[in-house]
């Protein structure tokens, strides 16, 4: 049935299933359509001192002031990876269709981090067969992740905490969101009670390509 859906195989992860102490935090839906939440996203994370993966949704990138934050994002060491064009799913489109939206959002990956490892997260997390093997043949690999407390849908910041606290152990991609201006605000508060918490526990956070330095092995089973 994964193979089917596109939700496993090869190129598709969930976590790291070796020893480790690191964990990547996952941030979808970057760079906000607020560059000013964004901006102060940023300065959370560097006052925290921690590398994060930013999923991109290239429409949102709107603005020079929004291209430039991006840029300040790569120089702080943080990945930037495809997370379409727009924040809808994909598994609708044909062939031809999901490749452009994939190829249009990659073109802007690819003048910020040219030459990087290119990975994918599908919008909503949702895949088929289709769009894994379009992503087989480009060379992208699959991180969807498995601590996840339903952000966009739940306002409160200790609830999120406890979920992500309880749910994270050693390889562990944790997935939350960019806050908005009109949402998820709630991120920036959110994420240095969340880091406090797993470096309390001897944790620490890495980027995709730290946390999965090789292709891994397949992680089976649902999310």
């Amino acid at each position: 049935m994964g193979l089917a859906t596109g939700t496993r195989g090869t190129n598709v992860v969930y976590f790291q299933n070796t020893e480790t102490k690191l964990v990547a935090l996952t941030i979808d839906d970057a760079p906000s359509r607020s560059a000013s939440e964004f901006s102060q996203l940023l300065d959370v994370l560097k006052e925290l001192d921690i590398r994060v993966t930013f999923q991109i949704i290239s429409h949102y990138v709107s603005s020079d002031e929004h291209r430039e934050l991006l840029k300040r994002a790569v120089l702080a060491g943080h990945q930037m990876t495809n997370h379409s064009t727009i924040d809808q799913p994909c598994i609708n489109l044909s062939k031809e269709e999901f490749r452009q939206r994939l190829q249009d959002c990659q073109a802007l990956l690819d003048e910020l981090t040219p030459g990087a490892r290119r990975w994918f997260r599908p919008p909503s997390g949702t895949m088929n067969g289709t769009m894994r093997e379009v992503l087989l043949e480009d060379g992208y690999d699959v991180c969807m992740g498995d601590c996840y407390s339903s952000d966009p849908q739940i306002d409160d910041v200790d609830y999120h905490c406890r979920t992500l606290s309880r749910g994270a152990r050693g390889g562990s991609v944790i997935i939350m969101h960019c806050p908005e201006s009109n949402h998820r605000h709630q991120t920036l508060e959110l994420i240095p009670k969340l880091v406090r918490d797993l470096v309390g526990r001897g944790l620490n956070f890495a980027t995709l390509d730290e946390l999965f330095p090789v292709q891994p092995d397949l992680v089976r089973g649902a999310l």
